[in-house]
């Protein structure tokens, strides 16, 4: 019960933190882009792209489990990026809270982007794509923040990745 608590607590402390660097960055009006999608969508790729970071990347669940932000440069215009944790399906509901946490960032998102793997099986394509929107309105994120965007187009046909689209 105590360590639980303690973890409680530190959860706490991140939360407020979050919440300081968000008011922080309102008041410098920076706009926030953030990433999100499920695991292996390529979130952590294209930040690395954008940022110039070497965050690592793998096929495996849970290599982000933090919330990095960094300041870029966009086409002369400064925002922050922010790449979350990757949704995961069937989480167990006792790592559910502390993953609430780090996801708080996508309220604060002037644009979230969506990242689909748009690779997948058409039925997990789906489910994936409605799973991350049901997620997203949960976290109360306004739709029209919500830019979905399809990525590992590079591994199958334009009519797979037209029919998919067409779902």
């Amino acid at each position: 019960k105590r360590h639980v608590s303690i973890i409680k607590k530190k959860l706490k402390l991140v939360t407020k933190r979050r919440k300081l660097h968000h008011n922080n960055r309102f008041k410098l009006n920076i706009p926030i882009i953030s990433l999100s999608g499920y695991t292996c969508a390529g979130k952590t790729a294209l930040f690395n792209y954008l940022t110039n970071e070497t965050k690592e990347v793998s096929p495996g669940v849970f290599t982000t489990l933090t919330t990095h932000s960094r300041s870029v440069d966009l086409l002369k215009l400064k925002i922050i990026l922010s790449d979350t944790v990757g949704f995961i399906s069937d989480i167990p509901t006792y790592m559910i809270e502390s993953f609430k946490s780090t996801l708080e960032e996508l309220t604060y998102a002037n644009v979230v982007i969506l990242i689909i793997d748009v690779s997948d099986p058409i039925d997990e394509f789906i489910e994936k794509y409605w799973n991350c929107m049901n997620i997203l309105l949960e976290l109360q994120v306004s739709p029209e923040k919500i830019l979905p965007v399809f990525n590992k187009t590079d591994l199958i046909s334009q009519e797979d990745i037209n029919l998919k689209l067409e779902d």
